[in-house]
Parts: structure tokens; C-alpha cells; sequence
């Protein structure tokens, strides 16, 4: 009896089967995870959740696209998921953002916003419903146009979503900025919105009040005192209130309504003028040409350069604009902290309340800078970071400028001598007594500043390692105080001897010497160092493996210097230790 079988395929097909059903279903989640899911709205009151889930944009290079294509499901299958927040690098291209909610109840009231003031063009469509009809007219809006062009009257941008019926919706943003923005939009239910908005103002108005209560006090005591330093910061100050003042969009809406293009460009220019004058301020209260006298140069550069910006504002690149601000403030910044930290090192005690308020402010500055470079920032902190940066800073500096005041008021001789003291403890390692890293780089460059022949050593100690193991750190820190004294006694008073950290040492020999003296030195060294120390009953013995360079033929800074003594101990390190190595900027290294 003939019996049908069924068809079984050869097992290699079998398997091609499998794999490209398993292919097509890791397709289709793909695809399917590219559709975000609709945000559901709640019933009860909801404050600022974020769409960011719920969000896809296409990024349009020409601008040519419209509501009409954007809605054809080809242009939609285009459209990405927005993960997280979607930066704007600053462009002319648009963007478009598709927002996808389903309401649970009825008669839904919220406010779909952007927390951004000066976003160039801004257009709503919708919210549309599942049968494609769209609920309300579109807007168009941005900080290009008039101020009451936006539809809730804020100064953020937010739309009204008036929703009846529960069901599915889809709004569609079309958005152009000029300046770097990281875009995320939030959902809130309309009456929270409208609070929030409302302690917004309640404290803007607070930090206002605070900035202009310390400047009108301050320009009184430049009014008595005909410091330039009071005249520097009351104008600094200034500008600095009116910077937030236009960040917060209270210019567009309170002095400029209709100019709504100059009030967009007052968020470069403004800046840019704050970056100028600070500098100046900074310079100026410094004493930069006295303390820092190569950054102070560079400050007065960058508060000349600033001024690009304000050309850039007015022309309306803001774009390039803002990037140039941000630039110049952050390397401004790191300039005038380097000129306070040197004023401070020299004895300026103001210099400690200044270099608090500006590390303040660099903070804030440094957070709006990283939201702009779309790096994840809370919202609320980069909402009120500036402007409290900007009342912490006023009152700060307006401690430091009475800091200063008395300081200048003590006898000469008092001021000197705190100053020495300063000076002398900075630079000391408590540990050994010699020099620190921060003394001897600072000692160091004084005997370099001329082109007389100087020799550096640098210094590792070998087999030290083990004594800190076996002995404990007590015997460690006893060979470390033993090296240097034999350090010192080896060399003469004008040479600088120094602990760099750790078991490293540097010597810097104040005087010329030959090659060969050099050699015999570092002979003797090597001898001094080779006796054994005794500690609490143990003997135990160190080593050392030397780098030198020479000035200024290897190096004619402290930093060049180094690194090329560096070389040359890592070479003593690998070849064998216990010896020394010069650095020959020539042939590379040489084994001596």
C-alpha cells in the first residue's frame, strides 16, 4: 500500500527558513521600537513630564518640507526616534518633531512647552485626531517675531492642547534655531503650568532685587571712594542683569514686544559686552600687570575679542555668535581663575573671595554651556543657574572689593610679611621640608628667565616600594625625610632641591656646570644616597635613577625641562637602575 508522506525540505533549507524568519522578526521590532508609543495623559495634575519617549523629528537641510508632506506616511517612515533630547546644532535647516499623546478622560487642558526663550522660528500643527482632522489653528510663533505671537504669553514657548474627547492625537512641531539648543519637550497640565510660570517670576524678581540692591550700594562707595575698581564692577554688574534680564525673555516682553529680532540679538550682544567688561574688571582688581602679568595680556586680548561677538549679534550670525561667546568665556575664565590663583599665591587675600565668586559664576556659566552642547542637565538647574550665579558672584565681588579696600588701607610692611609667609608655606612639602611642586616651579622659573646655562635632575627612588610594604608608611616617610636631607648636603645653597610627590625629587642647579662636573655630582649622589638608613632598629637601603637636562638648550621652560629630564630617567629605567642619563636634544638620549 503506497502511503503519501508529507515534504519535508532538505535540512540545509530548514535552516535558511529559520534564519530568515528570525531576520525578518528582528526587522519588525526594529521597526516597530522607530514608532514611539503615544504618551498617556493622566487624569489627575500632571507638572512637567517629559514627550521625549513619545517624540520622532527629521531634520529638513533645505526647509522645503510642509505640514501637508510631513504627514504623507513616506516622509513619516523618515522620521527617528528622539531617545532623549535632540540637539540643534544651530542651522538654518529645520526640524521637525512628531508628538504622539493618548488622553484617558475628558476634557483635557495642557500645555505642551519648550523651556527655551529664543528659539528663531517655532510652527504648531494640531493636535490632530485619528481621523486626521486637526482640533485647532496652526501657530506660528518664534523669537523672530513679535511677542505676542506665542500663544500662552510666556516667555518659554508653549502650546495649548485643548482635548475633549479620550482617544489618540499627534501634534507636529516645525522648529529653526539659530543658536545650539538640545530640544525636549514637556507636558504639563495647564493650571500647573501656569504656577510654575508664576514662582518663575517670583524668583527672577527676587534675583533682580539682589543684583541691583548690591550695585546701587557699590556705585554709592565708588561715589565716595573714586575707585575704579567700584566704577569696573557697578558696570560689569550692569550688564550682567541685563544679560538675564534678555536671557529670561523679559526683554521681548516687557521693552522690546514689536522688535522682537533686536531683542533676539541683545542674547549675543549682551554677553559679549559682559565678557569685555568683566575682563577689564578682572585685569583691573588683579592688579594683573603686578601678579600674573603674561595672563593679564590675554585677559585684555579676550576682553578686546569679545567685541567680535557684538559685531556677530548685530549682523545676526547668531549662530557663530554664541559659539565665539561660549569660547571665549570658558578659555576667559581659566585665564582670570590662573591670574587669581597666582594673586593669590602672592599674598592678595581678596583675590580668595574673588576666585570664589568667579568659580560661582564659571559654574553656571559652564551648565548653560553644556545644555546647549546637549549634554543631560536637569531643567530647573539650567533655568536659574545664571541668574544665581550672577547674584552670588554681585554679592561675592562685592565682598572682595571691601576685602580690598582694607587691605590697601594696612601698613606696607604688614602686607609684606603676611605675603612671605604665604609664600613660604605654599611652597614648602611638609613631609621633607624641601620645596613643592608648586615652589619649585615657581622658584624655578626665576632662575630661567635668562639664558644662562641650568641644569635639572629629575629623580626616582628604586627599591622603595618594598620598605613602604614590608616597614609600613612611618618607615616610608622616615626614608623620604632622610633622602632629602642627603639631597640638600650634597648640593650648594642656591640650588633649588625639591619633592615632586611620591618617591620623586628634582634638583635644580642654580650655577653652570660642565658635563663632566655633572657627572662627578651625580657620582656622589649616587653614593650618598647608597648608605644604608636606620629606622626603629631596621636597615634597609634605597637607589636612585636620575634624568638631567640642560638649559636652554634642552628646554627653555620649567615644563619643557621636565619632560625632557623625564625622558631621560625613563631611559635609565629601562636600561638597567641605579644610573643617570643626560637628554641630548640633538642624537635623543645618551647613556652616560
Amino acid at each position: 500500500m503506497n502511503v503519501a508522506l508529507p515534504y519535508r525540505p532538505p535540512r540545509g533549507h530548514r535552516w535558511a527558513a529559520w534564519a530568515i524568519a528570525v531576520l525578518l522578526g528582528l526587522w519588525a521590532c526594529t521597526a516597530m521600537a522607530e514608532v514611539p508609543a503615544p504618551f498617556a495623559l493622566p487624569a489627575h495634575t500632571l507638572r512637567e513630564a517629559s514627550l521625549a519617549a513619545h517624540t520622532s523629528y527629521l531634520v529638513d537641510p533645505e526647509g522645503s518640507l510642509r505640514i501637508e508632506d510631513v504627514r504623507k506616511q513616506t516622509v513619516l517612515g523618515s522620521f527617528k526616534q528622539a531617545h532623549g533630547p535632540v540637539d540643534l546644532m544651530g542651522s538654518r535647516a529645520a526640524v521637525w518633531f512628531v508628538i504622539r499623546l493618548r488622553q484617558t478622560e475628558f476634557n483635557g487642558d495642557w500645555a505642551l512647552a519648550l523651556p527655551y526663550t529664543n528659539i528663531q522660528q517655532i510652527e504648531y500643527y494640531g493636535p490632530i485626531n485619528q481621523d486626521g482632522r486637526a482640533l485647532q489653528d496652526s501657530v506660528l510663533s518664534g523669537s523672530e517675531r513679535p511677542f505676542s505671537t506665542r500663544p500662552l504669553g510666556t516667555e518659554i514657548f508653549a502650546q495649548r492642547l485643548q482635548l475633549e474627547l479620550p482617544g489618540e492625537y499627534t501634534v507636529y512641531v516645525r522648529m529653526v534655531s539659530l543658536t545650539s539648543r538640545s530640544v525636549e519637550f514637556k507636558l504639563w497640565d495647564l493650571a500647573s503650568f501656569y504656577r510654575s510660570e508664576q514662582d518663575k517670576r517670583l524668583f527672577d524678581g527676587l534675583c533682580y532685587g539682589i543684583m541691583l540692591a548690591l550695585l546701587f550700594y557699590n556705585f554709592t562707595l565708588w561715589l565716595v571712594f573714586r575707585d575704579r575698581n567700584y566704577g569696573l564692577y557697578v558696570a560689569a554688574g550692569l550688564i550682567a542683569a541685563a544679560t538675564i534680564f534678555s536671557f529670561n525673555g523679559h526683554a521681548s516682553r516687557y521693552l522690546l514686544p514689536e522688535l522682537a529680532i533686536l531683542a533676539d540679538r541683545l542674547n549675543t550682544i549682551m554677553p559679549a559686552l559682559w565678557i569685555s567688561v568683566s575682563a577689564i574688571f578682572a585685569y583691573s582688581f588683579l592688579d594683573m600687570t603686578r601678579y600674573a602679568p603674561r595672563a593679564g595680556r590675554t585677559v585684555m586680548l579676550i576682553a578686546l575679542i569679545s567685541l567680535a561677538s557684538v559685531i556677530l549679534g548685530v549682523m545676526g550670525e547668531l549662530s557663530v555668535a554664541q559659539r565665539f561667546n561660549e569660547i571665549v568665556s570658558l578659555s576667559g575664565t581659566v585665564f582670570v581663575t590662573y591670574a587669581a590663583i597666582r594673586a593669590w599665591q602672592q599674598g592678595f587675600g581678596p583675590a580668595r573671595l574673588y576666585l570664589l565668586g568667579q568659580l560661582v559664576l564659571f559654574a553656571s556659566v559652564f551648565v548653560a554651556v553644556l545644555s546647549n552642547w546637549g549634554l543631560p542637565v536637569p531643567r530647573i538647574i539650567v533655568d536659574n543657574a545664571m541668574q544665581i550665579g550672577v547674584s552670588i558672584e554681585t554679592l561675592v565681588f562685592a565682598l572682595a572689593l571691601s576685602s580690598r579696600i582694607r587691605l590697601l588701607n594696612r601698613q606696607q610692611q604688614e602686607l609684606t610679611l603676611r605675603a612671605r609667609t604665604l609664600e613660604v608655606a605654599s611652597a614648602t612639602d611638609p613631609l621633607t621640608g624641601v620645596l613643592n611642586r608648586a615652589g619649585f616651579s615657581t622658584q624655578a622659573q626665576e632662575l630661567l628667565v635668562n639664558e644662562r646655562r641650568r641644569t635639572l635632575v629629575m629623580i626616582d627612588l628604586d627599591k622603595f616600594k618594598p620598605i613602604n610594604d614590608h616597614y609600613g608608611h612611618a618607615a616610608g616617610d622616615a626614608t623620604l625625610v632622610e633622602v632629602a636631607r642627603r639631597l640638600r648636603a650634597q648640593v650648594r645653597p642656591g640650588d633649588l632641591v625639591a619633592r615632586l610627590g611620591g618617591d620623586e625629587f628634582a634638583l635644580l642647579f642654580s650655577e653652570p656646570n660642565d658635563k663632566e662636573t655633572l657627572t662627578a655630582i651625580c657620582q656622589r649622589l649616587l653614593g650618598a644616597i647608597s648608605h644604608p638608613i636606620d629606622y626603629q632598629g631596621q636597615t634597609f637601603s634605597v637607589g636612585l635613577s636620575m634624568g638631567l637636562a640642560s638649559h636652554p638648550e634642552d628646554g627653555k621652560d620649567l615644563a619643557t625641562l621636565l619632560h625632557a629630564a623625564d625622558m631621560a630617567l625613563y631611559q635609565v629605567k629601562r636600561s638597567g637602575r641605579g644610573n643617570f642619563a643626560f637628554f641630548d636634544q640633538l642624537t635623543g638620549l645618551q647613556q652616560s
